[in-house]
């Protein structure tokens, strides 16, 4: 009988514990931040990526159910900047323009002085969720790491200086309207 109520307990133990870290594995996926590496560049030699343009910064502004701005900013690294505005935004549609390459310099250098890459991927990041907040979704790609940050709400002070450094972009440079790309 000792036997077997000892074996019972050892089993309940195992099946708590297990438990128990599965839950301590999900909290810390949730919370730990996350660079990707784009799998069509695992396998290219990195000499060949420096050249091909790239995304080298994006922001982008969802809806709520008011008059928030919904649209798309996009930084390449040769220079090319695309504009896509959806709604309650002056400029609606496609737009192109460029950027100098003191410009690029400079994205890449606040996403570093500020530690973008070691943002988490969500804010908030509990489980509180607010329907009618608009969300600021930035992505910064430096060589082969990417980071995509969205941010509802309660996002960390350096979060909210780069964004606010990638919409000044937006605001400063001269947009072109586009004929391509017009739906989106």
């Amino acid at each position: 009988m000792k036997k077997q109520t000892f074996f019972i307990l050892s089993l309940a133990s195992l099946f708590l514990f297990a438990c128990n870290t599965k839950t301590i594995n999900k909290t810390a996926t949730t919370e730990t931040p996350d660079i990707e590496t784009p799998k069509e560049e695992q396998d290219q030699d990195p000499k060949a990526e420096q050249s091909k343009p790239y995304v080298l910064a994006s922001i982008k502004k969802t809806p709520c159910y008011g008059k928030c701005p919904v649209f798309e900013a996009k930084f390449y690294n040769d220079g090319r900047a695309e504009y896509f505005g959806k709604m309650n935004v002056e400029k609606m549609g496609s737009y192109a323009s460029r950027i100098d390459d003191s410009t690029v310099k400079s994205i890449r250098s606040k996403a570093g002085e500020l530690g973008y890459f070691d943002l988490y991927n969500t804010y908030p990041t509990g489980e509180v969720k607010i329907a009618d907040l608009p969300t600021t979704i930035s992505s910064v790609r430096i060589g082969d790491m990417i980071k995509t940050v969205s941010n509802k709400y309660q996002g960390p002070e350096e979060l909210k200086v780069f964004e606010d450094f990638l919409l000044e972009i937006v605001d400063r440079i001269e947009w072109t309207k586009s004929v391509e790309n017009t739906e989106k």
